[in-house]
């Protein structure tokens, strides 16, 4: 049983797969999850990079593929309210609407922080959300749609 998907008061965001107790994360990752994604590409090609995305979407998201699941819409919004509360600046908008949770990335940390940092993005980096969310939504029986990109994009999660 994975300890961190309890509804525990001893972890700051009880909806994410990893147990933190700090209010937000280091923006630096990103460079390092930005450098992954380069190393993936030349090692083993754009295909390589989304098999790679899948797995981890399939293993190591498997306690939010189980939180969905449960909970449908409302483990969703958990996990993204959970979520974009821990990454540092971020600008979003999420809302209830009939039969789904709308996710409005204004400014997506992400790409904020490698823009600032002066760093050649991967053109794969989006993927990066695109195919694990579209995998734990597939896994969880939740359809999933995602508009634009690259530092903005719209990201639908219908029952």
């Amino acid at each position: 049983m994975n300890t961190w998907f309890h509804n525990s008061k001893d972890f700051l965001y009880p909806n994410l797969p990893y147990n933190d107790v700090k209010p937000v994360g280091a923006a630096d990752f990103y460079l390092a999850i930005n450098a992954t994604i380069t190393f993936l590409e030349k090692k083993f090609g754009k295909s390589g990079v989304i098999d790679y995305f899948k797995e981890m979407a399939e293993k190591y998201y498997e306690p939010v593929i189980k939180l969905w699941k449960e909970n449908g819409l409302e483990g969703v919004r958990g996990y993204l309210d959970d979520f974009f509360r821990a990454e540092p600046n971020s600008s979003v908008t999420i809302s209830n609407e009939p039969g789904k949770i709308v996710l409005k990335v204004k400014q997506c940390p992400a790409i904020h922080h490698l823009k600032k940092s002066g760093r050649v993005i991967s053109p794969l980096y989006c993927d990066q959300c695109r195919v694990i969310n579209q995998t734990i939504a597939d896994k969880s029986g939740i359809h999933f749609n995602i508009h634009g990109g690259m530092g903005e994009c719209t990201q639908e999660f219908i029952k």
